[in-house]
């Protein structure tokens, strides 16, 4: 028994330590690295995610293209991400939360009445962190 293939066959490889990427569609301007959500109006697009609120919550993934709406935009939701957009710099083994700040992620975990807390992995060194989302998301309420 064995399996016959015709026509043409493309079977790129795919080394150790690829990212495998999701394409969506950006519903504003997004810049590569920055952490972005599903939008709550229209599912189809993603947004920059930030922990103001839940209308840009919970996050996903992170985008690793720059390009603005409408067009599409490559995701990852795993991984080692270099160089993640952020609001300061990390420490080794931090755990890296969503910022307020759109699209930014960030070591302090937001703290202000209606901040949505959401963890999306751990630091490498100041710039770099391994992409592991919580999926779990917790609204602040004084």
């Amino acid at each position: 028994m064995g399996i016959t293939f015709t026509g043409r066959i493309i079977a790129p490889a795919i080394e150790p330590g690829t990212q495998l990427a999701y394409i969506y569609t950006a519903g504003e301007s997004i810049t590569a690295k920055q952490v972005v959500c599903k939008s709550g109006v229209d599912a189809s697009k993603i947004l920059k995610a930030s922990a103001s609120d839940w209308s840009t919550m919970p996050a996903f993934g992170v985008a690793i293209q720059s390009k603005v709406a409408d067009q599409s935009i490559q995701v990852i939701q795993f991984g080692t991400v270099t160089n993640i957009a952020r609001t300061e710099d990390f420490d080794p083994d931090d755990k890296i939360y969503i910022s307020t700040t759109a699209g930014k992620a960030t070591k302090n975990p937001p703290g202000a009445n209606g901040n949505v807390v959401q963890a999306i992995g751990r630091a490498i060194n100041a710039s770099d962190i391994i992409l592991a989302i919580d999926e779990t998301a917790v609204e602040i309420v004084d």
